[in-house]
């Protein structure tokens, strides 16, 4: 689990919940002094299910496993 994102702002929430996140960055607000090793182009997995979870014929929200705070493990 991890997002890829553009945004600052959802970038430091979600690295503040513990969950993997890599800030994607133009280039225009890279400064010249870092040093990149190899440019890639992000592309979109075509493997990812991304569709509605459907239980009996409606539409269904996965059910919650965990209510409460982050950052500690959590077994059944």
């Amino acid at each position: 689990m991890g997002c890829f994102t553009e945004h600052i702002t959802t970038c430091e929430c979600l690295f503040r919940a513990g969950i993997p996140v890599w800030l994607v960055r133009s280039p225009q607000f890279i400064p010249q002094d870092m040093n990149i090793i190899i440019v890639v182009t992000i592309t979109r997995p075509d493997h990812i299910v991304q569709k509605n979870f459907v239980h009996n014929g409606v539409i269904t929200m996965f059910p919650t496993l965990h209510l409460g705070r982050g950052g500690t493990d959590h077994h059944f």
